[in-house]
């Protein structure tokens, strides 16, 4: 026999035998059967496995990879949830500490620099929060305190509001305060005393969410 026809029966031997066992699969007939492979055959197969074990490896390191990729970002997102817990909590307190001076007593100025303690943790609160229920109300409660200040600067001015006249409409709209329906006009006081209890139903709502 010569070497061409010596090196096609050793092929068509591969293309049963070989196959198989390249695929995992395993045929006892054709495992019993004699087959004559090539020298050329035999390094195809060796290729072929050597190749099939490379993606194996390459499998399983990616996925080593992915879990030490995946790991730090976990506790990073748990970090960042706490620090967001916190300045939630920060921004509260300080809004309740706005809520105890007006229960107390307090005057316009001592109302002030309290707001402005409140607003700075209000933004950061706002900042480091997800958009949702608890961003939601404590941006509503320091807006409430804001607007009274508004108001409490009317009294002082002796100003009524008036429905006919921003921002007077806006505030009576926002917070549904009682007008004079002869002249259209809000007082001050009556104002302060609805705005201030809007901000506390909100304030109480924001404790049910982080306390």
């Amino acid at each position: 026999m010569d070497k061409a026809r010596a090196r096609e029966v050793g092929d068509r031997g591969l293309s049963e035998k070989s196959t198989r066992l390249l695929n995992g699969f395993s045929d006892p007939y054709l495992l019993d059967r004699p087959t004559r492979l090539s020298s050329f055959s035999i390094e195809r197969i060796r290729s072929r496995r050597t190749h099939k074990d490379s993606e194996k490896i390459m499998a399983q390191q990616y996925r080593v990879v992915g879990l030490s990729t995946v790991a730090p970002l976990v506790v990073l997102l748990i970090s960042c949830s706490g620090a967001a817990a916190k300045a939630g909590k920060d921004a509260l307190d300080s809004l309740r500490r706005v809520q105890a001076a007006v229960q107390a007593g307090v005057n316009y100025q001592q109302y002030g620099e309290l707001l402005i303690d409140a607003k700075a943790k209000t933004n950061a609160a706002s900042r480091a929060l997800p958009d949702g229920p608890i961003k939601t109300e404590l941006n509503s409660v320091i807006d409430a305190y804001l607007d009274a200040s508004r108001v409490w600067q009317f009294k002082i001015d002796n100003r009524l509001l008036d429905r006919n006249s921003e921002p007077d409409r806006s505030l009576i709209a926002k917070y549904s305060l009682p007008v004079n329906e002869y002249n259209n006009v809000a007082r001050p006081d009556e104002a302060l005393q609805v705005i201030w209890r809007f901000a506390d139903m909100h304030l109480n709502e924001a404790g049910k969410l982080l306390d």
